[in-house]
């Protein structure tokens, strides 16, 4: 599986008190002067800083990220995964879809990177709140795992093909 956004969530933070600790202890130094080259100074403050970082933590989070950036996705039976790809087969970038039966789940979504809304089952129930926004984004697809729990939201549109992908039916929609 892909998770590379924690990474891309952690690493400006990691930059930036990197970039603090290497000024102050720079600032340490030439408080107590110190009679250092400022370049040397820094690349030392740096190493410093880098080489317990490395020894610990930091070559398990990047064996773990190299690992994950590097390898495919060998899990042939994680449903969610097979169906994203197949939605990303099937789709245009900017087509949007409905994903039924995941309640909070966005993985189909973000497997099959594209933008599109989770419907619910209290959705399902609550479908009024929703119509003008199923009248005013153009869906193009609705995939879901039980369609008969959805009957509210399948009237919404007209369905001009389907197909079946596992346990799973991606709809066409007109």
């Amino acid at each position: 599986f892909e998770h590379d956004y924690y990474l891309v969530a952690l690493l400006p933070i990691f930059s930036v008190l990197f970039a603090i600790g290497v000024y102050l202890s720079y600032e340490f130094f030439k408080f107590n002067k110190l009679k250092i080259s400022k370049y040397i100074n820094i690349a030392a403050i740096s190493m410093g800083l880098i080489i317990p970082f490395s020894l610990t933590k930091g070559m398990t989070f990047s064996k773990e990220y190299l690992r994950f950036s590097y390898t495919k996705n060998k899990n042939d039976d994680y449903p969610q995964y097979l169906v994203g790809k197949r939605i990303q087969a099937l789709t245009k970038k900017s087509d949007a879809i409905i994903i039924t039966d995941f309640e909070w789940s966005s993985e189909m979504m973000y497997y099959a990177k594209r933008k599109g809304l989770m419907w619910t089952l209290g959705n399902e129930n609550e479908i009024g709140r929703f119509e003008k926004d199923l009248a005013r984004t153009q869906y193009k697809f609705i995939v879901s795992k039980n369609p008969e729990l959805y009957p509210n939201l399948f009237s919404k549109f007209e369905i001009c093909k389907k197909i079946s992908f596992n346990e799973y039916t991606i709809f066409y929609l007109k």
